[in-house]
């Protein structure tokens, strides 16, 4: 991905201007200890682990979706100087990022690993190898008010490097762009090199500044969050951070929350913590679901539809891309599976369904992505 990128350093790349609402639904209150929750990783639906912000113990919190405290494990060779997100990546390693700068000054930044994590949760103190790194293009500690983009509050994690998004906050005039870094995923230290810059929103840092991310491999999508904002990028990593046209979602006034974890259940559903704002605010498990409905509307519509009425009638796509549509009856045998072109009618053909039961349907975006999945009762 080096050499990839090598020619888009420091390219301005725009997100999309347009800018969807989207909510935030509340799961539960997060347990006591969480105070200030800054890192998150799902298990699912069900299970969930956090850590909180700088200041606190070096220790990972496991907690279920009622927000009952189950584990508490402390990282015996760490310190959280300021711990600011908490990544898994596919092999089952666990990454917790220390490297929250708000003064710009340190020069200690560094990245837990713990190996093989889920098979040494039963353990009553977690080792870590250490990745440290500084920014190459860092000179001053701190730099000018100008220059303030070493801040960092999000990563993702891949196979062979590590990419680290700043936050941006305290840069003055406020520029409204995260600096994304790269460093190898390896033990020892090393030069985190900027491999491109991102535009977000410059009219205000609580809308801009990003302060968690997530990857969600087999989709390919990468999620960028601020305070107030979403972002959404696809087509893999490479693509999605050179993506200009990023789905952009806004969180109404009425749900402000100091987000800053975030991390992907599955292709269409998120979690996101927020920390404790004078014992009041925040403080909450909440989920985001970006892609099973078209704003409140799903695309078919066809849960208990007889499967007549939809041989009727046509559904144009809504998308501007492909869409894939699957039904098949109980006993898993596919019956129909066809692409759809961006807004070509989806139509079913009359000899598919030719016996009454119950046949399972679902509707995917670029084949991986799904928006909708239901039945279809054949009465007749």
């Amino acid at each position: 991905m080096t050499t990839h990128f090598a020619k888009f350093l420091l390219l301005l790349l725009p997100f999309c201007t347009a800018c969807r609402s989207i909510r935030a639904k509340k799961i539960t209150r997060l347990p006591t200890v969480l105070l200030e929750s800054s890192g998150l990783m799902t298990e699912g639906d069900t299970l969930f682990w956090s850590h909180n912000d700088g200041g606190g113990a070096a220790t990972l919190y496991q907690f279920d979706s009622k927000g009952q405290l189950l584990k508490t494990i402390p990282v015996c060779n760490a310190q959280n100087k300021d711990w600011e997100e908490l990544q898994m990546d596919e092999a089952g390693n666990c990454y917790i990022a220390d490297f929250g700068n708000n003064a710009q000054s340190r020069k200690d930044l560094t990245i837990y690993k713990i190996t093989n994590f889920k098979e040494k949760t039963h353990q009553n103190c977690l080792e870590a190898e250490r990745i440290d790194f500084f920014y190459d293009n860092q000179t001053a500690f701190p730099p000018a008010d100008a220059d303030k983009h070493f801040d960092a509050e999000a990563m993702v994690i891949q196979p062979d490097f590590i990419y680290i998004f700043t936050k941006d906050f305290y840069s003055k005039p406020y520029s409204g762009k995260t600096w994304v870094y790269q460093i190898p995923n390896l033990a020892g230290k090393h030069a985190a090199k900027c491999v491109v810059i991102l535009n977000t929103d410059a009219t205000k840092n609580m809308k801009g500044a990003i302060t968690a991310a997530a990857y969600h491999a087999p989709s390919g999508k990468l999620a960028l969050m601020s305070y107030q904002k979403l972002w959404i990028l696809r087509g893999g990593l490479n693509k999605a951070l050179l993506d200009k046209n990023a789905v952009e979602y806004r969180f109404g006034l009425s749900q402000y929350a100091q987000r800053e974890a975030i991390s992907f259940a599955d292709s269409c559903t998120l979690y996101i913590t927020s920390e404790r704002v004078k014992n009041k605010i925040g403080g909450n498990l909440s989920k985001v679901s970006i892609c099973i409905k078209q704003g409140n509307t799903p695309i078919l519509s066809l849960n208990d539809t007889p499967s007549r009425l939809f041989r009727d009638k046509s559904v144009s796509n809504p998308l501007s891309s492909p869409t894939h549509l699957h039904i098949k009856r109980t006993d898993g045998q596919i019956v129909f599976s066809k692409k759809y072109d961006a807004h070509e009618k989806i139509a079913l053909p009359k000899d598919v369904i030719t016996q009454q039961g119950v046949y399972f349907y679902a509707l995917f975006q670029n084949e991986t992505e799904l928006l909708e999945k239901g039945k279809i009762v054949v009465t007749q």
